[in-house]
């Protein structure tokens, strides 16, 4: 097995770091957007009512 070369291995702690660098301030600059609870309510309240309306199709399907 060959050794590492040293100005590979340089290069690519440099690389780690600058990646890392670029990262950290992506993540510091940008705060996770607060969830809007009317958009969830309505979602769920539609999830709600065709889980229903499913229900209601698959009983009168099986009544005839």
């Amino acid at each position: 097995m060959k050794a590492k070369r040293p100005k590979t291995a340089i290069r690519m702690q440099a690389v780690r770091e600058r990646l890392d660098a670029f990262e950290a301030q992506e993540t510091a600059g940008s705060a996770p957007a607060a969830p809007n609870k009317k958009v969830a309510l309505i979602f769920w309240l539609c999830l709600i009512a065709v889980g229903i309306g499913i229900y209601f199709f698959v009983a009168w399907h099986q009544r005839i």
